[in-house]
């Protein structure tokens, strides 16, 4: 079968043994607009599956809304805070602050007050809330 697919010029992949295999494919953990993709190039697929586990536990959906958040805020800072490294610094803060926490505790209303006080802060005056 390996042969034939190579004279056809088509990919194979035979995971399990590495001399018959054209490609790999790694384990993704998706959030949403978040995918986190682990890759051991074909060394050491079960460690690619315990890391995809574990990020699967320690990751939930609050990165998903946390995320979400921040497209919200997206196109707005950029317009209110058109000096790079001051929009820069923003993203920091915003990602660093205790946002994830409260959206991990369910206080969603919470993380929106703290993300709205933090573009407050940077002199950023947003024209609607964090949706």
């Amino acid at each position: 079968m390996f042969r034939l697919a190579e004279e056809r010029n088509v990919l194979c992949n035979s995971v399990d043994d590495p001399e018959y295999c054209r490609f790999s494919f790694g384990s993704v953990v998706p959030r949403g607009d978040l995918t986190i993709a682990i890759s051991t190039n074909g060394i050491a697929p079960a460690l690619a599956v315990r890391l995809r586990e574990r990020f699967e536990r320690e990751i939930g959906e609050e990165y998903q809304r946390f995320l979400a958040m921040l497209g919200d805020l997206r196109a707005e800072v950029t317009r209110y805070v058109p000096d790079f490294s001051a929009r820069r610094e923003l993203w920091y803060r915003l990602v660093d602050s205790e946002a994830l926490t409260l959206l991990r505790r369910g206080k969603e209303q919470e993380a929106r007050a703290l993300l709205r006080r933090l573009t407050d802060e940077a002199n950023f005056v947003p024209s609607r809330n964090v949706e």
